[in-house]
């Protein structure tokens, strides 16, 4: 079975944040760690890649003069467009440093409330309601925490729906310059692993992989950069019928302002 690289982990879930400069984002959608480790992959362009990552991502954007402590958008369809128009109403609110600490999401469907608590800048943990119209159909709330070392690096990461706790990352480790070096997956509440996630670093070169509970490599990402740390070169490799395969290899080419041209 094929899988991703269970640390992009951290697009497990995401985090709408919003900067105070001028051109702002509503919401900035990006990981919610930026681990300091493996450079980002170039995009690949085509319809496979989207089908296999779940799906394009985007974001709205729009432009601010200062800062901003809570912004309604209105989303209608015209009659004309549809027999039966939509409405949907977006409220965000956010503290003094431009973080959302609160989305709250409307349609005819029902309603969903996001609230994030930030301590020092730092996302702590976030909460997600969902409740629908009908009566009879009960709510569910999803639930994310994060837990930083001395070093504000992330040292845990727990997410789970309701009482349920589903994913926990924990174990993290770094080298000596910072950069991400692997941590450990549990999956359900379990109390042993379901995975662990090791990096390497050499000149050129970034090694990715996950291995299974009993330490054997599940799945391999080899990536070799440039001088400007920009991959060049992706190998991507997982186990199928026992063994680890190739499963694509990708080359990059660049622009003179870092934009992937080939």
């Amino acid at each position: 079975m094929r899988r991703c690289l269970q640390l992009r982990l951290i697009g497990l879930a995401f985090l709408c944040s919003f900067a105070t400069a001028q051109k702002s984002t509503l919401p900035a959608t990006k990981a919610i760690a930026e681990l300091p480790g493996p450079p980002k992959n170039p995009p690949i362009f085509s319809t496979m890649t989207v089908i296999m990552q779940g799906g394009l991502q985007y974001a709205d954007t729009a432009n601010f003069k200062g800062p901003v402590a809570e912004v309604r958008r209105d989303q209608i369809q015209s009659p004309n467009q549809s027999p039966n128009p939509y409405h949907t109403t977006t409220t965000m609110k956010f503290d003094d440093r431009g973080g959302m600490i609160e989305r709250i999401d409307e349609d005819s469907m029902g309603s969903s409330t996001v609230t994030n608590v930030f301590l020092e800048g730092k996302l702590q943990s976030q909460i997600a309601e969902h409740r629908g119209t009908d009566a009879k159909i009960s709510g569910w709330k999803t639930w994310t925490r994060w837990t930083y070392d001395e070093h504000s690096r992330l040292s845990e990461y727990r997410a789970g729906r309701d009482k349920e706790e589903r994913n926990h990352y924990l174990n993290f480790k770094y080298d000596s310059n910072g950069r991400f070096r692997g941590c450990e997956y549990r999956q359900s509440g379990a109390e042993w692993p379901f995975s662990f996630t090791e990096v390497t670093y050499s000149e050129n070169s970034v090694n990715e992989s996950t291995l299974d509970e009993k330490r054997l490599k599940r799945y391999e990402q080899v990536q070799v950069v440039d001088s400007s740390n920009r991959v060049v070169d992706l190998k991507v490799s997982d186990r199928n019928d026992g063994t680890l395969k190739l499963w694509y290899h990708v080359t990059f080419k660049y622009d003179e302002k870092g934009r992937v041209v080939e």
